[in-house]
Formats: C-alpha cells, structure tokens, sequence
C-alpha cells in the first residue's frame, strides 16, 4: 500500500492480536533536533495465539536506539526493522519489552502520532 492512501478495514478482515499490552509506561523528551520516546510495555501472549507467533509493532519513521527484552539487551539479529514494523521471532509468554526510539515530529506530514 502507498503511504498516505487511506485503506479500509472490515469487521470480517479483524482478529484477536497474537499479544496483549497490559501496561504502558512513556517518557517523551521534546527537543528541536529529535524526540526521544522510551517505552516500557508490559506484553503477555494470547491464550488464542500460536507459540510460535512473533511480536509485531507498527511504526513509522523510528529510528531505534535501545531494544530490551526483561532487562537484557536484544542485539540486531534477534530482531527485523523495516519501514513500517519492529519484530521480534522468540519471545517468552510474559515479558517487559523496553524500546528507546528517535522521531522528528517536524517532518511528520501523515499528522499521526507525535507532530
């Protein structure tokens, strides 16, 4: 799909997410130059999931800093980045992922998220 051509989503396309964030902890440090957006997300597996279904997060125009998966520092081959999607394969049932992320909400023209 282009970006910024609207899509639409059916009642009959949804399904249950493969996890479920039960706490969100943000801390967004303003700057000219580039925010910087911690997360600290509280993540437990769907009952309904399958064990081997990877994390997928959405995002766009990120620059990763930091990836910790229960306080361990997660190397670049135990996940993908592209344009749009963080993922990460192996995950436990329950866990704390914690992202550090840069974004420069002066270029943000999609006006989603920080702007």
């Amino acid at each position: 799909m282009k970006k910024g051509q609207p899509s639409t989503t059916f009642l009959k396309d949804y399904r249950e997410p493969d996890y479920w964030i039960s706490e969100v902890e943000l801390r967004i440090d303003l700057s000219d130059l580039a925010t910087q957006v911690r997360a600290r997300l509280h993540i437990k597996r769907n009952a309904n999931s399958s064990p081997a279904a990877p994390l997928v997060l959405d995002g766009q125009e990120l620059r990763l800093r930091s990836l910790r998966l229960n306080g361990q520092v997660l190397d670049a081959h135990h996940y993908q980045i592209d344009d749009d999607h963080l993922s990460i394969p192996q995950v436990p049932d329950v866990f704390v992922l914690e992202c550090i992320t840069e974004c420069d909400p002066a270029k943000n023209t999609a006006l989603e998220g920080l702007y």
